[in-house]
């Protein structure tokens, strides 16, 4: 909080300063540094053949309950290790009687019972009144019979020549120590490094970034100061003092004979090449062994976005006894050959393996080339392996974007799980999605502050398997990486080449402007983006479902069902749909895929619901067979996704039961889905069919090299099931027009053949609207997990359906018996109809950038009641929609049961209209419009919304 300059903790001062960083001010400058460096031994004390060693630094600050830990691992080639321990604090006595961690905040006893307990911020072990914690993701575990009990901090498999570590001790004692803990862990906080120049070196760069400011040209300027900070850089990460020196007058001397394009500075550790745009410059470093990205600069800003030197690509290997091996850019290879264009804006750069890494590991070249213009970079890698080697997974890139600006305590991290999720500072996030799935529906990562930042993303228009992955927060910055299943993994001699490209570019600062340059590559390239106009709507979908009010959730016969859905209808007065379970006769999960025959009196059911207005769609699962059924065993067991080993894939649910995904390449798979769904669509007249798990569940890698695809990766998978769909929409197609397809969740790669996507399972704190603003109107969504729960917590059911509402879903999903509760009926029945009267926005136009509301400090914080949830969020949310003819939609709801008054700031130019355009509005609520008169360039109204009140803006070009 802004307001808050200097609060006491613990005997030392927090500070903030709102122009700055929080900063830990001691009551002395002094610190002491404990340095110790070790090998790791085997069990009879010999050294690994890779030698694996660390240095671990404790640093100690005088008058601080702070300790500072870093290692920094390495060893001499890329081994697998399963797990690499970082910090453990180990006892099998009674020095500590409690814990507690961040996730659940409450201290409890040991009680040995042999459980982990996670926290994604922060754990400790508590005596009384003193608290030992640590930061960052931990475990502690309960088991004093066993291994004991401890505090543990990051672990991690590790296959690379390096890795580091770096968090904070916490040591103190008193009422406050765990909340004091529990504050320090929640802000991202770095003793930050630095330089000690002479004061003629300090001149000599003041002389060289003022020469960079005093150009008029921007371009050129951000060129200038970029060749200053990697000069400056190198001072701060310790090369000698003379060379920097040398470097720095060196720049001056090619400025003043306006020769500083060709310059490159001549530091320690390899040769820099330098390739720009004019807006993003992309640094390698060339050594004698392989080749690093040193630098990512963003010329609008003038600041460095890369946290550390990192390597441009990894390769996991195994041999023919699958013993692994990891072997990077700078891992080995002979000195890199590497070009420039003529106008700087691309490179090239290969080498040959030239180092005896393992036995029989040469032959294997490798070429990256990336281009740069529009403030991107466009990345790809290709591998020629002659080897007795697979190589089995590729890594590329992994980066640390660093904190942005003066601290990292402004930066937020996006991740792309369901609607799409922020992490501010980026700490506690642990995030790894498999793409294409409901974890990442895209493939991207985005970390940004008030200016801008990084955007990380896969172009890839086959869709292949991949996994994008950020660890929580270090010192270093923000870890992101992307990892990519090799095709025809395990294969000795398989070749490599990246699928699409990998993007690392500039944005603008917040979510939405990284949103709308992954829009703009889908757009051009993707072939699943849906049909129509590139920007607003879609033709190919049933007109009846852009007129669905409300969703039902609902299960069982039709005895069951159909009174309650059609009272459900009847009530909220408008087009309703239901998402029917359980009209099988075999129980839920179990028996799959047997569906036939129904319950009886099914069709009829669906008959009698059609014709009280209610459209009808039924469950089945996209993705699994029980493995019980003696259909599997003589059948579904051939084509079902393999491991390594050659042993199905097993998946549990509640049910049970064990349930094998099955191998979509695999045409009996697909014939057996087309005949569920066609049986479905023509004996029993349903208007759609949700195929449950394939937009939600993560490929499997199948190594089953019977079913003729690539072994493990690429993007035979999407293949698979865009076949199955092209198929099945052409065959209901001729049985009616206004069938429709529908699954769980919203993987991106699927949108053409779906029509609506189940947004059920994005939950909890954080959400962002990152599908809706990249896919609009191109592909509806509805629904979100509620319960009985909710309707007796006002503020809640007004943050689940409210966020939805705004971000263009359709409602409800859930019990049609909400409409005999006395509030969360009628205010439902509100929301419904107000969402009906804008839907045209929804069903039609694209989200526009988010709206500013001022004066919304009011907080909501809310339990979601599902599995310990909870969501924060301002009282009023609201978003803004655009439909091709210019008009815009405001939609708002307030969260609160206390009336609130914002102030919308309206800046036509933020939405490409003129300054001075004129609009007229009007406020529509449920039933009632209130004409607010014209508006005229940038405005500033107070809008005043009642104690849970839902309203929506409509702003349209005056005549």
């Amino acid at each position: 909080n802004d307001r808050v300059h200097s609060k006491q903790i613990g005997g030392y001062a927090l500070r903030k300063d709102p122009d700055a960083a929080v900063t830990l001010v001691a009551d002395g400058p002094y610190m002491a540094e404990v340095r110790v460096s070790a090998r790791y031994m085997g069990d009879e004390g010999a050294v690994p053949e890779t030698n694996p060693r660390a240095t671990y630094t404790f640093r100690y600050w005088a008058g601080l309950p702070i300790v500072g830990v870093e290692a920094d691992i390495a060893q001499e080639a890329g081994f697998a290790w399963n797990e690499l321990h970082f910090l453990e604090v180990h006892f099998q006595d009674e020095s500590f009687g409690q814990f507690a961690t961040g996730d659940a905040g409450d201290v409890r006893a040991f009680a040995d019972d042999k459980t982990t307990n996670r926290g994604s911020n922060w754990g400790a072990l508590i005596d009384g009144d003193n608290v030992l914690g640590l930061t960052g993701s931990v475990i502690v575990y309960d088991g004093q019979s066993d291994y004991g009990r401890y505090l543990h901090g990051p672990w991690k498999a590790w296959r690379d020549r390096a890795a580091s570590f770096r968090r904070w001790l916490y040591v103190d004692a008193g009422d406050g120590a765990l909340q004091d803990l529990a504050t320090i862990a929640s802000l991202p906080m770095a003793a930050e490094d630095g330089a000690l120049l002479t004061e003629s070196m300090a001149e000599l760069f003041g002389r060289l970034h003022a020469r960079a400011s005093s150009s008029l040209d921007m371009a050129q300027a951000g060129r200038i100061d970029w060749r200053v900070s990697l000069v400056e850089t190198a001072a701060i990460d310790g090369a000698p003092l003379g060379q920097v020196r040398a470097a720095a007058e060196a720049l001056e001397q090619a400025l003043q004979a306006g020769a500083w394009r060709q310059f490159t500075p001549e530091l320690p550790d390899g040769r820099l090449l330098l390739a720009d745009d004019g807006q993003l410059g992309v640094g390698l470093r060339l050594t004698e062994t392989g080749v690093e990205l040193a630098s990512l600069y963003d010329m609008l800003t003038r600041r460095e976005m890369l946290g550390g030197p990192c390597e441009l690509f990894s390769l996991e290997l195994s041999d023919a006894e699958a013993a692994p091996l990891s072997l990077g850019s700078a891992d080995g290879w002979g000195r890199w050959g590497a070009k420039t264009a003529g106008d700087d804006r691309s490179a090239t750069i290969a080498a040959t393996l030239d180092s005896p890494v393992a036995d029989g590991l040469r032959a294997m070249e490798a070429e990256v080339t990336v281009e740069i213009s529009g403030g991107e970079s466009r990345w790809r890698l290709s591998v020629d392996n002659r080897t007795p080697w697979s190589i089995d997974r590729v890594t590329m890139p992994a980066i640390t974007v660093r904190p942005l600006g003066e601290s990292g305590l402004d930066d937020n991290l996006y991740v792309p799980h369901g609607y799409g999720r922020e992490f501010p500072g980026g700490t506690g996030t642990g995030y790894h999605g498999y793409y294409p799935s409901g974890s990442c529906a895209l493939p991207l990562l985005i970390v940004t502050d008030g200016l801008g930042g990084v955007y990380l993303a896969s172009h890839d228009g086959g869709a292949a398997t991949k996994d994008i992955v950020s660890q929580t927060a270090t010192d270093s910055g923000v870890p992101l990486s992307i990892e990519v299943p090799a095709p025809d993994a395990s294969v000795a001699g398989n070749d490599f080449q990246t699928a699409g490209e990998m993007v690392i570019a500039r944005v603008g600062p917040g979510w939405y402007p990284a949103t709308q340059k992954y829009r703009a590559w889908l757009q051009d390239d993707a072939p699943w983006w849906p049909e129509g106009d590139p920007d607003y709507g879609r033709p190919d979908r049933p007109a009846w479902l852009d007129d669905i009010a409300a969703w039902v959730l609902y299960g069982g016969g039709p005895e069951a069902v159909v009174e309650p859905t059609k009272a459900f209808a009847e009530y909220m007065g408008l087009p309703t749909a239901i998402h029917w379970y359980n009209w099988h006769q075999i129980p839920f999960d179990n028996d799959y895929p047997h569906y036939f025959p129904t319950k009886e009196g099914f069709a009829e059911g669906v008959a009698e619901l059609q014709a009280a207005g209610v459209r009808i769609v039924p469950y089945i699962n996209g993705r699994l067979w029980d493995t019980d059924t003696e259909s599997f065993q003589t059948e579904g067991y051939k084509y079902c996704t393999r491991d390594r080993e050659g042993e199905p894939y097993i998946e549990v649910y509640g049910s049970g039961q064990e349930l094998a995904p099955m191998c979509i390449s695999q045409e009996f798979w697909q014939d057996t889905l087309h005949e569920i769904v066609m049986r479905l669509m023509t004996e029993v007249n349903v208007d759609g069919v949700y195929m449950d798990q394939i937009s939600a569940a993560r490929p499997r890698l199948c190594y089953d090299a019977g079913h003729g695809h690539p072994l493990a990766g690429g993007h035979w998978w999407v293949d698979g099931y865009w076949q199955l769909l092209e198929r099945i929409q052409r065959d209901i197609a001729q049985v009616s027009p206004d069938k429709m397809l529908t699954t769980e969740s919203n993987a991106e790669s699927y949108a053409r053949w779906f029509d609506t996507y189940l947004m059920c399972n994005s939950l909890g704190d954080g959400l962002v609207p990152l599908f809706p603003a990249v896919y609009g109107s191109k592909i509806l969504g509805f629904g979100r997990y509620m319960s009985a729960e909710d309707w007796d917590a006002p503020e809640t059911l007004a943050q689940k359906q409210g966020q939805i509402f705004v971000w263009g879903t359709q409602l409800w999903w859930s019990a049609p018996s909400v409409i005999n509760h006395e509030f969360a009926g009628p205010w439902l029945r509100d929301l419904v109809h107000l969402r009906h009267r804008v839907r045209e926005f929804f069903n039609e136009g694209r989200m526009l950038a988010p709206p500013t509301l001022e004066e919304n400090d009011t907080i909501v914080r809310a339990d979601w009641h599902r599995g310990g949830l909870s969501a924060t969020t301002p009282a009023v949310l609201a978003s803004a929609w655009g439909l091709a003819d210019g008009r815009m939609l405001v939609p708002m709801v307030n969260c609160s049961q206390e009336a609130q008054q914002v102030t919308l700031v309206f800046e036509p130019e933020r939405y490409g209209v003129a300054a001075d355009a004129a609009f007229t509005v009007r406020r529509l609520g449920s039933e009632a419009t209130e004409d607010l008169g014209t508006w005229q360039g940038e405005t500033r109204r107070p809008i005043e919304l009642e104690g849970l009140e839902a309203a929506a803006l409509v702003i349209a070009p005056a005549e």
